[in-house]
């Protein structure tokens, strides 16, 4: 069989190999956006960039001469001069070149330490501009030096008696007296050292997928290592958010909208209009008359055709219009709108028709589809969509063809209604504009964290994709993630493809939104969110389009020459392997499967649980290698001392939290939850410094209990527990397992199997003196399965005329929750009927004390009722 497969995947390598030859793999969307860009003034001496050719040892070149190609691209910063590169011959010759963007000039400089330096410059604006790619090239002669910037020449003389011995540096320097820190604001890329007749000794594309080892990149010709401080590579910015900027604004419920064509981000308050502009950095200002339509989601949206901001109301068949000219409002005074809250919102500008999906308010969500034709009608038409998609909001709209929308995910209910089961979806719907129909393209099985999405999709159909901001809707202090789906898919999922952006959830109170800007062909996430004093905070991140994960920065281009050599290589390795399994698969014996407790069937699970405590309780102080979170964490050591006070808060919290993770879902969990989870404040730098600080201290600590390992696989992270550990919280879980199971199958119910459920779980709660968010989601659940599973076996006829059985069911119910209704229910029965009525009675007195201590009100129903 394995012979088989092996001879299976040889054919198809071979296959790929001639595949790739003959065709090879690009990109749907070319990246430009690559280079290395330097740290300037905007940050300390020690802190701007270096690019060192030959980690500063000379160059040697041929004495007739040697040309230098680059690409450069400058930014306007508030300080644009610096160095660009300095050529260093025998460490006393140079020959500089300085850019000043603020009157777009590179200067040229030659000189040495024993004449006057020579300098000539270009100054044009149209050539030297910010924020384009430019090529420069320099050759050098023996006596002079010819530049093209551009393809605007100028020639230098210059004092290199050779080129035997030179250095290249760009941007700051440390050597000697060449010392600068002046550095241009800047990006290179495409660096390349020729001959006079072109022939390319070293080549730097300087886009990440050149060999590169902790501050070296090498040449793709000779590896000539160039030395990198400080750099930041463009080709990040397809993955790593950069904030663009944050402002205050006078209102708690703002509203948001953007003009694509200038870059311009429009934010009104009640009062107030801030316009931000991407192109330029600036922010202005306006106060205005009169006031947009208000609440807590955006309702205003940019008219590219009349060039100026409206406002909607659905209740309200005239549009308010913004007119800049008087900086007023069509509508004077201020409406604030409570339903339709957070829906989805798109502007047909090809046919001048404005359409709404979705929303929540007043308690119940929304699954109605709203028309609004701005050149006919003027007035609002609506279709409900509730029988064909699940009403919903916190969901993420996007534009897929002529008359055709993509809605993505959302929480909401089937019903509509709030309080019947609201639930997060996961999935893609296709609506047609024209027909009115919706059509299901997939629903994705999630069994990870709960996220939902942003306003707004970007949909590209080159790709097959359909990107959302998402964020977890369970928890306050959470993470936006740029997220990518594939449309046309029989297996969907959630591909994350940039870093993280800090995000408070506050339901509707908080929103964030994502929007494609064409000129400088990037994404924007732009988050609305409280702040102090009845304000609010718009924060706006930038990301470069496409976006590319980080295994996919390294390689822009694969070539399908490298392809083709490794795949033969891996062919080569694979026809070994066969040949040496053929040989020795006689004489090797399989070796046996590791066994832990997490990967037993449930068979195995229970035959590991120790029998001798049917009947007694546990005794903690007797026992090795075991791990208590019923009734309070505890923990003992192989030779049974009790640990408990080495975990630290952080460490017992991390520890628990991979130990349910592992045993309630047995699927682990991903290093992304774990950050957001415990260092959801910290940049995603430091939280991966921190997780992997206190995941090692945490081995440690875990290998004291016994065979306990931390693995770290397929994106997840386990808690591995070796047979030789026990812990209640698992050996619950089995037993709760195997009881519904077998009530279920209507087969008989073990009773040494309960008897050890209830002994297991007699100690109480779970986990009664750790009160931590994350945690209650566990609690709930454990509360839930064995009072459940409890009270429904009491039910049975083979336990309800067992008294002592029933006792011990009660008394580990209660345990739990000493108010349990249906539990004191029982208990007072059972005694009454038993002729202790006082105790009946005792009983029924003791519940209704805590009954009114907990809730601060007494029990609806009196002891007759309990006991008729």
């Amino acid at each position: 069989m394995i012979f088989h497969r092996l001879h299976q995947i040889i054919i198809l390598l071979i296959y790929l190999s001639l595949s790739a030859t003959s065709y090879g793999y690009t990109f749907e969307h070319k990246i430009e956006n690559y280079g290395l860009t330097f740290a300037a003034h905007t940050v300390d001496q020690d802190h701007r960039t270096s690019l060192i050719l030959n980690s500063g040892k000379g160059i040697s070149f041929p004495a007739e001469g040697f040309i230098m190609n680059f690409d450069i691209k400058l930014r306007q910063e508030l300080y644009t001069y610096g160095y660009i590169l300095r050529v260093i011959s025998h460490n006393d010759q140079n020959l500089d070149l300085v850019s000043y963007l603020y009157d777009s000039k590179i200067s040229i400089i030659s000189g040495s330490s024993h004449e006057k330096s020579q300098m000539v410059y270009l100054a044009d604006s149209m050539l030297i501009r910010k924020d384009q790619w430019m090529p420069i090239q320099i050759q050098f002669f023996p006596n002079s030096a010819k530049i093209k910037i551009n393809g605007k020449n100028i020639y230098l003389s210059h004092s290199f008696r050779d080129f035997n011995d030179v250095q290249i540096i760009f941007g700051a320097s440390n050597l000697g007296r060449f010392f600068s820190g002046d550095v241009a604001p800047m990006s290179i890329r495409n660096l390349s050292l020729q001959s006079l007749q072109g022939k390319t000794f070293y080549y730097w594309k300087l886009d990440r997928s050149s060999k590169t080892t902790n501050n070296f990149v090498y040449d793709s010709i000779s590896d000539l290592p160039a030395y990198v401080k400080n750099g930041k590579w463009e080709i990040d910015k397809h993955y790593h958010w950069q904030r663009v900027t944050s402002f205050e604004i006078d209102y708690k419920n703002p509203q948001l909208a953007f003009d694509e064509i200038k870059g311009n981000f429009f934010v009104a308050s009640d009062k107030k209009l801030y316009t931000y502009n991407v192109n330029n950095k600036t922010l202005d200002t306006l106060s205005f008359k009169g006031a947009p339509f208000l609440g807590v989601s955006s309702q205003m949206l940019f008219h590219p055709l009349k060039k100026t901001l409206l406002s909607y109301n659905i209740y309200h068949n005239k549009l308010n219009w913004f007119n800049p000219t008087t900086s007023s409002w069509s509508v004077n005074q201020k409406i604030t709108v409570d339903d339709n809250q957070h829906h989805n919102r798109f502007f047909d500008k090809d046919h001048d028709k404005l359409y709404l999906y979705g929303g929540y308010g007043r308690h119940q969500y929304s699954g109605a589809l709203y028309e609004y034709n701005l050149k006919d009608n003027f007035k609002w038409s609506q279709m409900n969509l509730d029988t064909l998609i699940s009403p919903r909001y916190l969901s993420a709209l996007g534009k897929y063809s002529d008359n055709k929308l993509l809605v993505l995910g959302g929480y909401g209910s089937h019903s509509g209604k709030q309080e019947d089961f609201p639930q997060n979806f996961y999935d893609l719907y296709l609506l047609n504009l024209n027909t009115g129909t919706c059509k299901k393209l997939w629903e994705m099985n999630h069994t990870d964290e709960h996220f939902v999405m942003g306003n707004s999709a970007i949909v590209d159909t080159l790709t097959n994709s359909i990107y959302a901001l998402t964020y977890r809707n369970d928890c306050y202090n959470t993470a936006i993630y740029l997220s990518q789906f594939l449309i046309k898919t029989n297996r969907p999922i959630r591909q994350i493809v940039s870093d993280s952006i800090l995000y408070k959830f506050r339901d509707i109170y908080s929103y964030c939104d994502l929007f494609y800007h064409p000129n400088d062909t990037s994404l924007y996430a732009v988050i609305l969110e409280p702040s102090k004093n009845e304000s609010s905070l718009c924060r706006i991140y930038k990301l470069a389009f496409p976006p590319l994960i980080p295994t996919k920065t390294s390689n822009i281009e694969n070539k399908s020459d490298k392809w083709g050599y490794l795949t033969g290589i891996t062919i080569f390795i694979l026809i070994l392997l066969m040949l040496h399994w053929r040989k020795k698969r006689q004489q090797v014996k399989k070796l046996p499967e590791t066994k832990t407790l997490n990967n037993l069937s449930l068979a195995e699970k229970l035959e590991h649980i120790p029998l001798e405590i049917t009947t007694q309780k546990i005794n903690r102080k007797e026992v090795k290698s075991t791990i208590f979170l019923v009734g309070g964490f505890q923990v003992f050591d192989s030779l049974g001392q009790d640990i408990t006070g080495d975990f630290t808060p952080t460490l017992k919290h991390l520890f628990l939290f991979l130990l349910l993770n592992s045993i309630k879902n047995e699927k682990g969990v991903t290093s992304q939850r774990l950050d957001e989870t415990f260092w959801f404040d910290m940049s995603k730098t430091s939280a991966a410094n921190n997780r992997s600080v206190n995941i090692r201290k945490l081995r440690l600590l875990a290998s004291k209990i016994g065979d306990i390992t931390i693995v770290h696989k397929n994106g997840y992270w386990f808690l591995e527990l070796g047979t030789n550990v026990t812990c209640d919280y698992y050996h619950i879980s089995a037993l709760l397992e195997d009881l519904k199971n077998r009530k279920q199958e209507n087969l008989s119910i073990d009773k040494e199997k309960l008897e050890l459920l209830l002994t297991w779980s007699s100690p109480g709660s779970l986990l009664p003196n750790i009160n931590i968010e994350w945690l209650d989601e566990y609690k709930s659940d454990y509360y839930v399965n064995i009072t459940d599973t409890l009270l429904e076996i009491a039910t049975l006829d083979s336990i309800k005329d067992d008294p002592r059985l029933l006792f011990r069911i009660v008394d580990v119910i209660l345990a739990i929750d000493c108010i349990d209704e249906d539990a004191i229910r029982l208990k007072c029965t059972l005694l009454y009927k038993m002729g202790h009525k006082g105790l009946s009675k005792q009983c029924y007195d003791k519940f209704c004390s805590d009954y009114e201590r907990i809730l601060n009100t007494p029990p609806e129903f009196s002891y007759e009722e309990f006991v008729r």
